[in-house]
């Protein structure tokens, strides 16, 4: 079984993100695909495999495949949605620390 490369490797993440879909190949593409294994040749550009243990399943780019700088956009969005979550989570927890900390003031007074 041969190792994924790495652009097939961030081609299946960008796949997992929704950032890039692919669609299963024809049946005369799928013979296209075969014919380059059998004879050692690399697939074409665009053309990927997939191995699951018992099937080999060939699929390509999606035509509406979005631009890198869109990716890259979507990318850097998340990014700082995640920063933003971040924050929100140190502040709930400071403010949960602090009424704690006062609360055992409050009864230490009493």
């Amino acid at each position: 079984m041969r190792r994924k490369s790495t652009e097939e490797t961030m081609l299946f993440e960008f796949s997992q993100l929704n950032m890039m879909h692919f669609e299963p190949c024809s049946e005369e593409e799928v013979r296209l695909c075969k014919q380059c294994i059998e004879n050692e040749q690399t697939l074409p550009s665009g053309y990927f495999q997939d191995f699951d243990g018992k099937v080999i399943t060939f699929f390509k780019i999606d035509s509406t495949e979005k631009e890198h700088e869109t990716i890259r956009t979507i990318i850097e969005t998340r990014k700082l949605r995640y920063l933003r979550t971040i924050r929100n989570c140190f502040v709930f927890l400071t403010i949960i620390i602090t009424l704690r900390e006062l609360f055992e003031f409050l009864s230490s007074l009493g």
